[in-house]
C-alpha cells in the first residue's frame, strides 16, 4: 500500500475541479488586502488633516495677533495726528526745551544748553 500525500491531493482537486472556488478565494484575498490598504491610506490622510488643522489654527492666531497689533499702531498714529491738528501740539526742539527739577522741596529750572 502506497502512502497518500494529502496536501498534494487537495491541491490537485482544487486545480482540476474547483477553478471557480480558487478564483473566488483569490478575489476574497485581494479584496481583504485592498481593505487594509484603504484603511491605511485613510489613517494617513486623517493624520495629515489633523496636522493641517493645527497649522491652520496656529496661523489664524498669528493673523489675529497681527490685526490687533496693526489696530493698536494705527490708533497710536491717530492720537498723534489729533494732538498735532486739533490741539496744536508739536515736537519739542532740544535747543529750546526747559527741564524743571525738584531738589529738596524746591523747584529748579534748567536752561537749555547752547551747542556751538
Amino acid at each position: 500500500m502506497k502512502p497518500h500525500n494529502l496536501p498534494a491531493i487537495i491541491i490537485d482537486d482544487l486545480v482540476n475541479f474547483s477553478k471557480v472556488s480558487l478564483l473566488l478565494l483569490a478575489l476574497v484575498l485581494l479584496s481583504a488586502f485592498m481593505v487594509l490598504e484603504t484603511t491605511y491610506q485613510t489613517h494617513v490622510l486623517k493624520l495629515k488633516e489633523k496636522t493641517l488643522y493645527l497649522e491652520n489654527n496656529r496661523l489664524d492666531m498669528t493673523w489675529r495677533n497681527l490685526i490687533l497689533e496693526s489696530t493698536f499702531l494705527s490708533e497710536s498714529s491717530n492720537i498723534e495726528s489729533k494732538a498735532i491738528k486739533e490741539l496744536h501740539m508739536q515736537y519739542i526742539d532740544p535747543m529750546t526745551e526747559r527741564i524743571v527739577l525738584e531738589e529738596q522741596g524746591k523747584l529748579k529750572l534748567n536752561e537749555p544748553q547752547k551747542h556751538s
